[in-house]
């Protein structure tokens, strides 16, 4: 079997993305975890750090003064164009229309500012800016993440969670191992301190063993600049695919070491020179003790409920009715739909069942057949359907779209509608 480690969503001439989650994918994953449901262990790799020197550093503490900061404000154009030029690139930064705080050179996000318009919150000293920034604390990593995606991960059920045995036994062979591991640790440059940032959701068996990237693998450098503006860069490589016989994660994650070290040290380089171009004096740093910061947990995504409730995806329905008749009937003619994938990965196999029930009759099914064979990122597919139904008072019509093979249901809609929707 080979093994393969994929950073999705990274590579500047890409237009598919690509993730592990797609239903293929994911059954295919199950089948591995059918036959055993014990809880993986963590990645425990061996992380090298130096021991705490507490007194020393309390004391560093209490020597340089809590109010040392940086002497300027800086100008943000300037700063947008200072990191083109260190960048070696032509970005043309935009604030960001759904996070505002943030101006980004581009959709993948590879180098992005974080501006605090606050004055009140500004940071004035290291200790502010690792309060803000520092892993344990930072919220900032769900602006790189698809959220929709991460809210699908849960802690592993037991039996006590199940009406019945049969639902367990069905969930432990769907249910797919994230091990969520982040880490961050601390890098003293010329000019400055910098912190690297890394989140590993990668997923694995209950053996321990690696299949995959669930979502981005992030590798993050933050690097302070002014009391109002932080920088966050990544790096802009190819999709990274490390392919050898089945390895365990911690295997993999030593691979990974290996492969981000030319890049640490690039992206290192590049960050001392913004320090440098943003004049921030390296004793802003020595105010406060930065520590390197380590947390691994398991997660899992039952791909059902993930299908059902979490995935990314625009529904719109719109119909036709038209009068029938004297006595106060009218008549559904026909019924538009359309769906737009917002998602990382593609869409396949997919079915589509209307089902719609006049005045609280029988239902009647309207449509209930292959819908599209594939659904990229991004796009959209539309369809309209014409059958008539008739009805006097009310109308409910349920629409699911659903995975041919596996007949699981991708974020249904009920849609109910009176008399006064259509006779004013």
């Amino acid at each position: 079997m080979l093994i393969a480690i994929i950073l999705i969503g990274c590579a500047e001439n890409k237009t598919d993305t690509g993730k592990t989650i797609p239903t293929a994918q994911v059954v295919a994953s199950s089948e591995k975890i059918a036959n055993n449901v014990s809880t993986p262990e963590k990645i425990k790799p061996k992380v090298e750090t130096k021991p705490k020197q507490v007194e020393i550093k309390k004391k560093l503490a209490e020597e340089v003064p809590k109010n040392k900061t940086t002497a300027t404000i800086y100008d943000l154009n300037k700063l947008e164009d200072d990191i083109n030029n260190v960048m070696g690139s032509l970005y043309r930064f935009h604030r960001d229309p759904t996070h505002t705080n943030y101006v980004r050179s581009n959709e993948l996000k590879y180098y992005v500012i974080n501006v605090i318009p606050d004055k009140k919150e500004f940071i004035k000293n290291s200790e502010d800016f690792c309060m803000k920034y520092c892993a344990e604390h930072w919220d900032g990593w769900k602006y790189f993440f698809n959220m929709s995606s991460f809210n699908a991960l849960i802690p592993l059920l037991g039996k006590e969670n199940f009406s019945t045995d049969q639902q367990y036994n069905d969930y432990t062979k769907e249910v797919i191992f994230v091990n969520f591991t982040v880490e961050e640790n601390v890098f003293e440059l010329e000019n400055g301190k910098v912190l690297e940032y890394q989140a590993l959701p990668w997923i694995q068996t209950p053996f321990g063993y690696f299949e995959g990237a669930y979502e981005d693998t992030l590798l993050i450098y933050k690097i302070y600049c002014t009391p109002n503006l932080t920088i966050f860069i990544r790096p802009k490589w190819d999709i990274f695919k490390v392919s050898f016989p089945a390895a365990k994660s911690e295997d993999v994650y030593k691979t990974w070491l290996n492969y981000i070290y030319p890049i640490r040290k690039e992206l290192l380089n590049m960050s001392n020179e913004l320090l440098r171009k943003c004049n921030v004096k390296k004793e802003f740093f020595d105010t406060y003790p930065f520590e390197s910061y380590y947390k691994s947990e398991v997660l899992t995504v039952h791909w059902r409920p993930y299908l059902k409730s979490f995935l990314n995806l625009s529904r719109n329905v719109s119909i036709g009715v038209e009068p029938f008749s004297s006595v106060g009937e009218l008549v559904l003619k026909e019924i538009n739909v359309s769906f737009i994938n917002h998602e990382e990965f593609e869409l396949y196999g997919l079915s589509l069942r209307i089902i719609v029930i006049p005045d609280d009759m029988p239902e009647v099914v309207y449509y209930d057949n292959p819908f599209t064979n594939y659904l990229a990122q991004g796009k959209a597919f539309s369809r309209s359907f014409s059958k008539d139904v008739k009805f006097t008072d009310n109308l409910k019509i349920d629409v699911v779209l659903y995975t041919t093979e596996q007949k699981g249901e991708i974020r249904p809609l009920e849609l109910t509608y009176s008399r006064k929707d259509f006779v004013k």
